[in-house]
């Protein structure tokens, strides 16, 4: 099923927005390892917007931007950079930046890169 809105944006893939469970404990060397909570799914366009390949540690790292749109609700509008979105493919983006782009509280737009 594909979710449309009149205008300049596609609602084609869905998302999982994802958080760390607040209760995770802490690893003997002072680490808190990730510990992962599905929050919600949401309908969303992904666009990739730019790339880039550089050398970190002597290995070859592609860094990839992508803009993600989605219906902003109550629970969007608490989004935080902590929070990140795995896509269908299993992909996971991290958040960058969150912003309405109209002010008018409809859709978010989400800066995200992706993790390798």
């Amino acid at each position: 099923m594909v979710r449309r809105r009149t205008g300049r944006w596609k609602y084609t893939h869905q998302i999982t927005i994802w958080k760390n469970d607040p209760d995770r404990t802490t690893a003997t060397d002072g680490q808190r390892p990730e510990s992962a909570l599905a929050v919600c799914k949401r309908w969303a366009e992904v666009r990739p917007i730019s790339g880039r390949e550089r050398m970190l540690a002597d290995q070859q790292q592609a860094d990839v931007v992508y803009r993600v749109c989605i219906r902003s609700d109550d629970w969007t509008r608490n989004l935080t950079r902590k929070h990140w979105l795995k896509l269908n493919d299993g992909t996971r983006l991290n958040i960058k930046r969150i912003f309405d782009p109209t002010q008018e509280q409809r859709e978010l737009e989400l800066e995200c890169t992706e993790r390798a």
